[in-house]
């Protein structure tokens, strides 16, 4: 007769995150490199891992690792610390802290503000590329398109805006 299964059995330490980092609209990336992050501290905050280590385990590439550990710390979630060797006289390692304490009222508040921004950019950059096509012009339009247009529309104004200011005060 078979035994009955009382419960999960594990040989390494569980950990645990906050329930509120389900609420904080996180990429699945960002969710994933979180949880990793939780585990490799344990019952602590501070992990180690290296940029190759998080991608491999994550399943996602170096590039985009380096890249969302950018996105975490920027949403207040992981701290980066470079660690200094004495002996070799340079950074050798990071060491990432993670925050259990989740703003999810800023993060959904700095998401909707992200996705109005965007937006804004793709119709600024929807109107460029639909005056380009009334001149003969034929791009192929994504989403991505009209938003990068919408960046470097902005980006000129804003430079625009900045060279007027300047020479207002007589400054070339």
């Amino acid at each position: 007769m078979r035994e009955a299964n009382t419960g999960i059995r594990m040989e390494v330490p569980y950990f645990q995150v906050p329930n509120d980092v389900f609420r904080a609209g996180l990429t699945t990336s960002e969710l994933a490199v979180y949880f990793y992050l939780a585990r490799c501290g344990n019952q602590g905050n501070a992990a180690f891992p290296s940029y190759s280590e998080i991608a491999n385990s994550c399943s996602i590439t170096k590039k985009t690792a380096i890249k969302v550990i950018r996105q975490l710390e920027a949403k207040k979630l992981v701290v980066k610390q470079r660690r200094w060797s004495r002996n070799q006289d340079e950074y050798f390692s990071n060491v990432y802290i993670v925050e259990h304490a989740i703003p999810v009222d800023e993060l959904r508040e700095a998401a909707e503000r992200e996705k109005r921004e965007k937006a804004q950019l793709r119709q600024i950059g929807r109107t460029f590329i639909e005056a380009c096509q009334k001149q003969g012009a034929d791009p192929e339009v994504t989403p991505e398109l009209e938003e990068d247009i919408g960046r470097q529309i902005e980006e000129a104004s804003a430079k625009e805006k900045k060279k007027k200011k300047w020479a207002y005060a007589g400054v070339e």
